[in-house]
């Protein structure tokens, strides 16, 4: 008898640009609401996984931390575009964060 095997996709690295909407001004000594862009990098088996690594790793984030007691209702995080990358493409250094003021 055969044995069937499934075979898990092996895993690639993805390059996420997001975008945040919404924030409590409080993140960067703002008395508005901002929003923010950046870029990051997951690893993941297809980029619908890349999606929901990327927003949980920038949810988990310190610098979007809201503090104690500041209402962040409403506050969200969207991913623009997912790329697929190699390793050595990966920055050594950590992601940075945009900020800017909602009007």
């Amino acid at each position: 008898m055969w044995l069937r095997m499934s075979r898990k996709p092996a895993l690639r690295w993805f390059k996420c640009f997001a975008s945040g909407h919404d924030f409590p001004g409080a993140l960067v000594d703002s008395r508005k609401r901002v929003g923010f862009y950046t870029t990051c990098f997951v690893h993941a088996d297809s980029s619908q996984d890349a999606e929901g690594k990327a927003i949980e790793m920038l949810f988990r984030d310190v610098r979007l931390s809201v503090p104690d007691g500041i209402c962040s209702a409403g506050a969200r995080i969207v991913i623009e575009e997912i790329v697929p990358v190699e390793f050595s493409e990966i920055p050594d250094e950590h992601y940075g964060i945009t900020w800017y003021e909602n009007d």
